[in-house]
């Protein structure tokens, strides 16, 4: 009876020994784990790499690398975060690197010059650089080719959004054809009254245009 009663205590005295070890292998693991640290990626987008590499450090992380290319965004401004890797609020060990990319600012292209253009070779202008064909207006000019263009609204070199419209304004031929010297110079003196005004809303829709295919 007496050998079982110290069989049992030496099998509760084992087990609790376990326990014991196991417990203060866990909490020397979890004391490390807590000593190294862990920590969340702070929100960059909007700052600037200066301000960005603060923030990181504050946490106890570093600015690992720049991307090379940035990205154009609508909101940010150029120079500042615009993505960042890991994202924010992402628990990571102290320690570890962010990566960041930077904003190029919003993406703008450069209006062609259509001036003289026939329409066909506007529009092709107009596609290849990414922009699009707004409204198009008519005035008389006899010396210049019908369908030509005359003007346009954004003007040339102008930097704007892609898909931005752009308006124009087409030479019309004179009415009736008249090719007299009086007919020509109420024909130009037309065509000086309509470009002066046609941004404000001119003279016809292309369709009903005389001399503009």
């Amino acid at each position: 009876m007496l050998s079982r009663l110290l069989r049992g205590l030496g099998l509760l005295a084992y087990a609790l020994l376990l326990i014991l070890a196991f417990g203060l292998a866990a909490y020397t693991s979890f004391s490390g784990f807590v000593r190294s640290g862990v920590t969340a990626v702070p929100a960059l987008r909007g700052l600037t790499r200066e301000d960005a590499a603060t923030a990181l450090a504050d946490h106890g992380l570093e600015l690992r690398k720049v991307g090379e290319q940035g990205r154009y965004d609508d909101k940010v401004p150029a120079g500042r975060v615009v993505q960042q890797s890991p994202d924010a609020a992402t628990f990571v060990k102290r320690g570890s690197g962010v990566n960041i990319a930077l904003s190029l600012g919003p993406q703008r292209v450069e209006v062609p010059a259509l001036a003289g253009k026939p329409l066909p070779a506007a529009q092709a202008a107009l596609s290849g650089t990414g922009l699009g064909l707004g409204k198009i207006l008519g005035a008389f000019a006899a010396d210049k080719p019908p369908g030509s263009v005359l003007e346009q609204d954004p003007d040339p070199n102008a930097s704007v959004p892609p898909s931005t419209p752009v308006d124009l304004l087409l030479a019309m031929a004179a009415p009736g054809g008249r090719s007299s010297s009086g007919g020509a110079s109420a024909s130009a003196a037309s065509s000086t009254s309509a470009t002066r005004g046609w941004r404000r809303g001119a003279s016809c829709a292309s369709s009903r245009c005389p001399g503009i295919r």
